[in-house]
């Protein structure tokens, strides 16, 4: 289906980019509160993605960059859209999604540990054993949602919970690139 789309698909990305291009842009001409290093913060997720099959050499490097360029969208998409500028709240759920992005890269590595191992590669995943990360996953989304809940109510911190209960329930319903659930 890619090879037979491939034209309409790659069409569909170029159009996608520039109209996340166009619409950062204006968006901070808009404002005129913000600037441009709104634009500038908005290329660190394309800049990831340019660099990404780079970032895979380095032992979890990947899932660090990863998770930068998901966090940064989020805060960076909500500051841009409401003409907020940076302040201490954005700087902590940016971090806080940071620990939830990061820990839901790690989680999918748990799968990947036989073939990165046959591979070479190393990943913190394969380091730490399949149980161990299970933990540091679970930890870190349970310290980062209760982060949430605590500085930023009660609401907010459902929201978070909400969020991460959705992903495990597609996650569960999605058959897993073997063909198995």
């Amino acid at each position: 289906m890619i090879e037979k789309y491939d034209l309409l698909l790659g069409l569909t990305a170029i159009g996608a980019l520039i109209g996340y291009e166009l619409m950062l842009v204006v968006f901070v001409l808009e404002a005129g509160t913000i600037g441009l290093e709104y634009v500038l913060l908005g290329q660190v997720p394309l800049i990831v993605l340019a660099l990404y099959a780079t970032a895979k050499r380095y032992a979890t490097f990947d899932s660090l960059v990863v998770a930068t360029a998901w966090s940064l969208s989020i805060v960076l998409s909500v500051l841009v859209a409401t003409a907020q500028p940076i302040s201490r709240a954005s700087v902590i759920v940016f971090c806080l999604w940071f620990l939830i992005a990061f820990a839901g890269v790690e989680s999918r590595n748990i799968d990947d540990i036989p073939g990165d191992t046959a591979l070479g590669k190393r990943t913190l995943a394969g380091y730490l054993g399949r149980k161990n990360t299970r933990i540091l996953v679970v930890g870190l989304k349970g310290f980062a949602t209760g982060l949430f809940w605590y500085r930023f109510g009660p609401t907010v911190g459902a929201l978070v919970v909400a969020h991460l209960l959705l992903l495990w329930f597609f996650r569960r319903i999605t058959p897993s690139e073997s063909g198995s659930q």
